[in-house]
């Protein structure tokens, strides 16, 4: 793993009502990292991705993004949410081209050899030239994905990834996110992933409860950590 730091938080806390219901996050975000949130609050989890990500203000302390206090991470980092979709009336293919021609990151005919060259790298007998409507689910959210890494951003946050998902196709996109990390070196962030793929390709466990976040870098120490405290996801 590299040294480099991508993101840095400093006792952040997100903007709330409330913000004695979140513990303070202290943690640093490196290149070719694949990292899973976990917890028994959902909403809170993504509120902490959507902190990093620098979409949500910080009520307190600091999340520096490559170095510098900014806002303004285009094309560094992507964002996916529980809510994102694709364009109802352009065809697959159609909607992973979308922003990149509109950003202007090459010409159409590049932009369009990108696409299919992304689209090609998961394999699961997709029609890519069919509208939104008529998809899988997995097939939506591979899109979404393909989508985001069109911009080349560094770090991909997803929020529930396996949300709606069968168990092979589960096994599907577990294995081309994690494809990401190691040969696009792309940092992904998730949260409420299941448990098969955090023990199989979570480089960081990050468990977070209403009093504090703990972190564990072996499925071993956070499964015995689990047992202890019978959590429950």
């Amino acid at each position: 793993m590299s040294h480099t730091i991508l993101i840095r938080a400093k006792a952040a806390i997100p903007f709330a009502d409330k913000p004695e219901d979140f513990p303070p996050l202290t943690y640093a975000i490196y290149p070719a990292q694949l990292t899973c949130f976990l917890g028994a609050r959902f909403s809170i989890l993504n509120r902490y991705l959507r902190l990093l990500a620098g979409i949500e203000k910080t009520y307190s302390g600091e999340v520096l993004h490559f170095l510098c206090p900014s806002q303004s991470n285009f094309p560094h980092v992507a964002y996916l949410n529980c809510h994102s979709t694709l364009l109802s009336v352009l065809s697959g293919i159609e909607n992973v081209k979308l922003p990149a021609l509109y950003h202007q990151l090459g010409t159409r005919e590049k932009v369009e050899s990108k696409a299919f060259e992304l689209l090609n790298e998961m394999q699961y007998g997709a029609d890519h030239s069919i509208l939104p409507a008529f998809m899988s689910m997995l097939q939506k959210r591979h899109l979404l994905i393909a989508r985001a890494i069109m911009l080349e951003p560094k770090v991909l946050f997803i929020e529930n990834p396996f949300t709606g998902l069968e168990l092979a196709e589960m096994a599907i996109l577990a294995d081309y996110l994690a494809s990401l990390v190691k040969q696009k070196h792309i940092t992904v962030i998730t949260s409420n992933a299941h448990l098969d793929f955090v023990e199989h390709y979570a480089q960081q466990i990050i468990y977070v409860t209403e009093q504090a976040f703990h972190f564990f870098t072996h499925w071993h120490t956070f499964w015995e950590y689990k047992q202890q405290h019978r959590l429950k996801f």
